[in-house]
């Protein structure tokens, strides 16, 4: 199987390359090669047409503008929808704008230009945006995802995380199993579900060598003042993750809050696909994994599979055993795969 190559860079309104990211084995382009990726889309806008694609035999270029910065992206993974593509550009910039805010990104002298350089290069958490295609949480997905949990457990988590979040003084907290959402309070619930995944993601995959860490982030598309987002360990593979005005004792925090979810633990050592099923609609099915698909509130809700119903497996349930990617039921709003 070939590996998957990727390359991705910014170039502003004059040519100038603010960051180039590569991954796979690819070497990072040449000066002429950025500048004739460049030169196609300049070339094709001065004669009033916007250059989204191009496509060779092996390799896709995809190009988006945001204000002032082109965005170019090109993979050896013609599998990739050129709409996924174009989806996974736009949640990068949505990205910088929560880690950068909206002043930084509006480059329109040079020495913000200089600044936004200096602020790319250094960024870990854009590599979190931009390799993650098939893991688990997805930038590509429509909204934060979640683990279906029973209702008792549901209650009990919520709960516990109502105590740590008073102990961090923030009415924003959520616990993330292996990097999916298991509860989250309702102030967090009011962030969209583009920053809800986003922070989900740098929740996920920012591996620091403590079990404790902060970074800054701004809400609200960039314009809300700055605040922090900090991460907890709690036990293996759950965090508590919280936004904060101001950053805390980060080792007082996380002593206190492991004694304030010390009631749960047993909730949370337990493999999800180990609890049972979540509601009565997935009881009577026997399947592997159960997508749930929210579009009121834009949400995506995994259910494990190792469910087998009591009862005589109904015809859906046949139907999805012998084609596992199939649609299987829907409500308005509501769509299970």
């Amino acid at each position: 199987m070939q590996q998957s190559q990727q390359l991705f860079t910014i170039v502003d309104e004059g040519g100038q390359t603010l960051v180039v990211r590569s991954y796979g084995d690819i070497q990072a382009p040449s000066f002429p090669t950025l500048g004739l990726l460049f030169s196609i889309a300049t070339f094709s806008e001065t004669s009033g047409f916007e250059m989204q694609s191009v496509c060779t035999q092996d390799v896709q270029i995809m190009y988006r503008r945001f204000g002032s910065l082109l965005f170019i992206m090109a993979t050896n993974n013609l599998l990739l929808h050129a709409d996924a593509v174009r989806r996974k550009l736009e949640a990068v910039y949505d990205g910088m704008l929560l880690l950068f805010g909206a002043e930084l990104l509006a480059v329109d002298k040079p020495f913000q230009l200089d600044r936004l350089r200096k602020a790319l290069r250094g960024c870990q958490a854009l590599d979190y945006f931009l390799c993650e295609d098939v893991t688990l949480p997805s930038i590509l997905l429509p909204g934060p995802q979640e683990v279906a949990l029973p209702p008792e457990d549901v209650s009990e988590l919520r709960r516990a995380l109502g105590r740590a979040s008073q102990t961090a003084s923030t009415q924003q907290a959520a616990l993330l199993s292996n990097g999916l959402y298991l509860v989250c309070t309702p102030g967090w619930r009011q962030l969209s579900p583009r920053e809800s995944c986003l922070l989900q993601v740098i929740a996920t995959h920012h591996q620091p060598e403590e079990d404790h860490f902060s970074i800054t982030v701004h809400l609200n598309a960039g314009t809300s003042q700055p605040c922090e987002l900090v991460a907890s360990r709690v036990t293996e593979g759950v965090q508590l993750a919280c936004i904060c005005q101001h950053v805390p004792d980060l080792t007082a925090l996380g002593s206190s809050i492991y004694s304030l979810l010390k009631p749960v633990e047993s909730i949370l050592r337990v493999p999800p696909n180990s609890r049972g099923p979540p509601n009565q609609q997935l009881a009577s099915l026997s399947f592997d994994l159960a997508l749930i698909v929210s579009h009121q509130a834009p949400r995506v809700i995994l259910v494990p599979g190792n469910h087998n119903g009591d009862g005589p497996q109904s015809k859906a349930g046949e139907a999805g055993s012998q084609h596992p990617g199939k649609h299987k039921s829907s409500s308005p709003g509501r769509h299970v795969f």
